[in-house]
């Protein structure tokens, strides 16, 4: 019966220290715990590490202390341990299983504790840390989504690959891969590696195709990453700015405002600005538009009573405007044009001129080296002058205003026109103006027009025939050529070819050549 009551007592005892979180025998308190193994473990995140932690509970002396119970709690990164208690073994050690957290890069931690079985207080405190890496590439994204924006000869802007885990920790060293699949542009390398945040980037320029380009970036086997830029190439140039008068000695700024086939204003488009005359500068020589699709040049003039061309270019674009250096005369409100072939023969120019030291006495248009003075329009208030251009080449001619007030000062200011010449028809067959046929006779002519002139505007060229009856016979047309036999009638007869044609606007007929043809019976 002793032994009975001995052994109950014992197990009393035990039951009542476990409840207060120690076991302890020969009355061993617990004074301190120490980190065995499984401290600064390197692992994969979401996987359970490959050591157990291991701590071992002391007493004051040193000793082991058996049966105390441990627990386990993770204090930072998310991850997970196995039972969360353990009670010490005869070496006072106790043992946990860490699976780590999903999150990378970061010290994750577990806090090993015991507590007072008699105050609750903490009795000792120990920490297991690891440091999680990267699972193995899992997805593939792109900076930013949508279709970019991008001009000639500039990077497209934010062209970059993140490759993650699955759980969303950035992977270094990853291999992108860049192809382009659209449009013809190229990158600056073939493949990129990402860096620490996973990006990988690459710098695209767009080929020279209007419309949406495609590039595609791609890490290992997972899906591709596929970009598209739209390229804005520069349609029109317009002055937004463009003083018609720079002071003396003084400056004047220029703007221009670019924008693509949809009106919209383009950033970041190279303008070339160009300067006629002597005695200024212009600066920049060249710059980007700014973020309003505008770009400005400085014009800077001397004492000289001049004018300047300012020209400024984007892409195939450009746009002039004359300016002045003050002085007594100004030649404002200019408006000049060449001719018109035989409809309109004459080209001129209209200005308004005026003079601070007294009234104009006389002014001169002269366009081609041929002048003509011009009059006074009282009621437009503009000086008005023209001279006849019809046989002038097409093409840019060059032409100036000469103005003179009653003091004697003279201001000369110069501009361009385009002159819209008449097509030059040539007569191929036959070959003189009167000549004999029998049966039929071959008509060759051929229409071209002056250098840099669109051919389409080339006249419609045409042939007819008809006989001193005026019986018509067979006639033809083409834009540029004509080239056909027409059949004569019964000789012995005269017939008369006419080659004529219509001019580029289609506004008027015009007999250019008659040929006799006298049949031979």
């Amino acid at each position: 019966m002793k032994l009975i009551a001995s052994v109950s007592a014992l197990l009393l005892g035990l039951l009542v220290a476990g409840c207060n979180g120690e076991v302890v025998i020969g009355g061993q308190r617990p004074a301190r715990l120490v980190l065995v193994s499984g401290d600064l473990q390197t692992g994969t995140v979401g996987q359970e590490l490959p050591a157990p932690l291991v701590v071992r509970v002391l007493d004051d002396k040193d000793r082991p202390v058996r049966n105390q119970l441990v627990n386990f709690v993770v204090t930072a990164g998310g991850g997970s341990v196995f039972a969360g208690s353990a009670l010490t073994n005869s070496d006072g050690e106790a043992r946990e299983r860490w699976t780590l957290g999903p999150v990378a890069a970061h010290t994750q931690r577990v806090e090993a504790r015991a507590v007072n079985a008699e105050t609750g207080a903490a009795l000792v405190f120990g920490e297991f840390r690891a440091v999680a890496v990267p699972d193995a590439p899992a997805q593939a994204s792109g900076v930013i989504s949508g279709t970019f924006d991008a001009v000639p000869d500039t990077p497209v802007p934010n062209i970059g690959v993140k490759v993650t885990d699955r759980y969303g920790n950035p992977l270094s060293g990853v291999t992108v891969n860049w192809s382009v699949t659209s449009g013809g542009g190229t990158v600056a390398a073939p493949s990129t590696q990402t860096g620490a945040s996973g990006f990988a980037v690459v710098e695209w320029r767009l080929g020279n195709v209007p419309g949406v380009q495609t590039l595609r970036g791609q890490a290992g086997s997972l899906p591709p990453v596929e970009f598209s830029a739209r390229l804005r190439l520069p349609v029109t140039i317009a002055f937004v700015a463009a003083p018609a008068v720079v002071p003396v000695n003084g400056s004047a700024e220029f703007a221009v405002a670019v924008r693509d086939s949809m009106a919209q204003l383009i950033p970041n488009t190279l303008v070339e600005w160009t300067l006629t005359g002597a005695g200024g500068t212009l600066t920049p020589v060249s710059a980007r538009t700014a973020s309003d699709g505008t770009a400005r040049a400085t014009l800077a003039v001397g004492t000289a009573q001049t004018n300047f061309t300012v020209t400024a270019r984007a892409g195939n674009a450009q746009v002039q405007t004359l300016t002045q250096v003050d002085g007594p005369i100004l030649i404002t409100d200019l408006s000049a044009g060449g001719s018109r072939g035989s409809f309109n023969p004459n080209g001129g120019a209209t200005a308004r001129i005026v003079s601070s030291a007294g009234a104009i006495t006389s002014a001169q248009v002269t366009i081609y080296g041929r002048s003509a003075p011009m009059t006074f329009n009282a009621a437009e208030g503009k000086w008005v002058g023209s001279v006849m251009l019809s046989d002038a080449p097409g093409g840019t001619l060059e032409g100036n205003i000469t103005a003179q007030d009653a003091a004697g000062n003279t201001r000369v200011l110069t501009f361009t026109v385009v002159n819209d010449a008449n097509p030059v028809v040539t007569i191929l067959e036959p070959g003189s103006n009167t000549v004999s046929a029998k049966g039929s006779i071959r008509i060759r002519a051929t229409c071209s027009s002056y250098a840099g002139r669109r051919p389409e505007l080339c006249a419609d060229l045409y042939s007819r025939v008809s006989t001193d009856a005026a019986t018509y016979l067979p006639s033809a047309r083409g834009r540029t050529e004509v080239d056909v036999v027409v059949p004569l009638p019964a000789g012995p007869a005269t017939v008369h070819i006419y080659v004529s044609w219509t001019d580029a606007h289609g506004v008027y007929y015009n007999v250019l050549k008659m040929i006799t043809v006298n049949v031979q019976p």
